[in-house]
C-alpha cells in the first residue's frame, strides 16, 4: 500500500471532512464526543442586528470566537452585557469556563476587565504584537 501525503484544496469539502473523520474512530470518541453546539447573541436597533457575540459550547466550555460592538455604540456598555449574557447561558449549560483568544492590538484589556486570565501568548503574531489566549473559571 502506498500512501502519500498530498494538498488539500480548501473547497474541496469532502476531503476537508476526512481529515476530522479520525475523532469518530471509537477510541477518541467514547472518551471525548466532540458535538459543538454554536451560541450567539445579536445587538439589533430597528435598522436590523449589527455586532454581537458569537462561539461554541463543546467539553464544557464556552469559546468565544466573535465579539463585536460597531464604533457607534461603543462606550455603552454593551460588549460587557453580551459577555455576560453569554456566560449565564454557558453557567445554565453546565461550562466550567470560557476560553478566548484576541491579539494585543485589539481587546485583552476588555476580557482581564471582565474577570479573564492570560493562559497563553503567541509572540510576533502579527509581526511585534501577540496572540493572546484568555480564560475564566465560573466554578
Amino acid at each position: 500500500m502506498a500512501i502519500t501525503i498530498k494538498p488539500v484544496d480548501g473547497a474541496d469539502i469532502e476531503t476537508r471532512a476526512s481529515l476530522v473523520r479520525p475523532f469518530a474512530e471509537p477510541s477518541v470518541s467514547d472518551r471525548f464526543a466532540f458535538s459543538p453546539t454554536f451560541f450567539g447573541y445579536a445587538l439589533t436597533d430597528e435598522e436590523g442586528a449589527d455586532g454581537g457575540i458569537a462561539g461554541q459550547l463543546y467539553w464544557d466550555w464556552m469559546v468565544i470566537e466573535n465579539i463585536a460592538v460597531p464604533e457607534r455604540w461603543r462606550g455603552l456598555g454593551l460588549g460587557r452585557q453580551l459577555l455576560r449574557t453569554a456566560e449565564d447561558a454557558a453557567r445554565a449549560a453546565g461550562c466550567a469556563g470560557a476560553w478566548v483568544s484576541t491579539y494585543s492590538f485589539q481587546s485583552p484589556g476588555f476580557y482581564l476587565a471582565m474577570g479573564y486570565e492570560i493562559f497563553g501568548r503567541l509572540p510576533s503574531y502579527p509581526g511585534d504584537q501577540e496572540r493572546l489566549f484568555l480564560s475564566k473559571l465560573f466554578r
